[in-house]
């Protein structure tokens, strides 16, 4: 994988890559293996169904996601978001939250993406 376009995306890839003891083909796998991950459509859907509880619990889950491939981006704004949840936060604040944690998500599929194709 092409790790200079998965670093302008927000990955880090060498620290990624260093959790998976230097492993390339496994710490790859994982990668593609994430844009199957169904966490972030469940947030969204919870997000725009106004359920509160169901977003922290999917947009938690892809914290932890993120921060174990060390998607930075998305693992910044999981992490915000949760937070602000946690903090029963303003629907002003959410809304906001939720925009930069969507646009982070997106950033990160496409990145792996074009490196995919890249390869």
């Amino acid at each position: 994988m092409n790790s200079s376009i998965l670093s302008d995306g927000g990955i880090d890839y060498e620290c990624g890559l260093m959790r998976f003891q230097n492993d390339i083909q496994l710490y790859k796998s994982v990668l593609l293996n994430f844009l199957s991950d169904t966490s972030f459509s469940r947030a969204k859907d919870a997000f725009e169904k106004h359920d509160r509880a169901q977003l922290l619990e999917h947009s938690h889950e892809l914290k932890g996601v993120s921060g174990n491939l060390d998607l930075k981006s998305l693992y910044d704004a999981s992490c915000k978001l949760v937070d602000l949840l946690r903090a029963d936060c303003s629907d002003t604040q959410l809304i906001a939250a939720f925009s930069d944690f969507e646009s982070a998500y997106t950033l990160t599929v496409e990145a792996i993406c074009r490196a995919k194709e890249e390869q």
